[in-house]
Parts: structure tokens; C-alpha cells; sequence
């Protein structure tokens, strides 16, 4: 594949990458095509999309329950925040606080989780009663970095 900064054929290398959800920072290492010659990077959406099924299905498994959690995983579900809102039947400035602010109710958290699992289904996902009982083990925790695995380079 060429650069489309400069044109010269790219490799395949491993690059860490990392996303931050408030005080979560989820690393992985996923094949990116790099430049030899610029160092320009660039990652196929396939593996950015898988790397975000890891972080959704991590969330799930740990009960990271958060405000960055959750709009990370509303977004994930492929919802808008009014569309959410009308789902769980609050107000969208009920779900904005949740994802601004405000930790998110357990109720609208494991509604959201099965939102979640459904556009995950096919795939192997943590059981929703194991995410309730480790969300109250998660709430006194102010920081973490998880390393959720690697992306291999061929389409799922």
C-alpha cells in the first residue's frame, strides 16, 4: 500500500494505541501501515473497529460503569443521545448529565450493557450478572490502564 502523504509503499508494523474514557486508558497493540520513508501511520478501519468490540466487551466484563463508559458504550450501541433518552424514558439532559458528570443509574447502565450485547451478538460476551456484581467492585476505583489484547493484521 502507498503512502498518502509521500507516496512510498508502507509496511506493516504493530502500534500501541490508546484510548482514554475518563480516568480508563485501554492499550492495544494493532498492525498499522507505516512509512519508512515520512513515518506516516494509518490503521484500517476494520482493526479500529475491532479494537472497539475489545474495549466494549472489557467494559462489560469488568462493569466499568462511568460517565466515559457510558457514552463510550451508547456510542458503541450506535445510538444518539436522544435516542437513548427515549429508550430508557428520561430526558436527553438526564443522559448528558450521566455522560458529562453524573455516574449513570445502574438501571439505565445494564440497559445500555444489553443495548451493547445485542450489537455484539454472534460474539463471545461476559455474562451480564458477572457485569452487575463487578460494578460495585469498580466504583471506589479512581484510575486504571487495561491492556485488552491485540488486533491480528487479516479481516475478521
Amino acid at each position: 500500500m502507498k503512502c498518502t502523504t509521500c507516496g512510498h509503499l508502507t509496511e506493516v508494523r504493530a502500534i500501541s494505541e490508546k484510548l482514554q474514557l475518563g480516568e480508563l486508558r485501554f492499550v492495544a497493540d494493532l498492525p498499522a501501515h507505516v512509512c519508512p520513508s515520512c513515518n506516516e501511520s494509518f490503521i484500517d478501519d476494520f482493526v479500529v473497529e475491532a479494537f472497539e468490540r475489545l474495549v466494549a466487551l472489557t467494559i462489560l466484563d469488568e462493569g466499568l460503569i462511568g460517565s466515559a463508559t457510558f457514552r463510550f458504550l451508547r456510542q458503541f450501541a450506535g445510538l444518539r443521545a436522544n435516542e437513548l433518552a427515549a429508550l430508557l424514558s428520561v430526558d436527553k439532559a438526564t443522559v448528558s448529565r450521566w455522560e458529562n458528570s453524573r455516574t449513570p443509574e445502574a438501571t439505565a447502565f445494564y440497559s445500555l450493557c444489553a443495548l451493547v450485547i445485542e450489537r455484539l451478538s454472534g460474539e463471545q460476551v461476559p455474562s451480564l450478572r458477572r457485569t452487575m456484581e463487578k460494578v460495585g467492585a469498580y466504583q471506589g476505583e479512581r484510575s486504571r490502564t487495561l491492556r485488552v489484547g491485540e488486533i491480528s493484521a487479516s479481516a475478521a
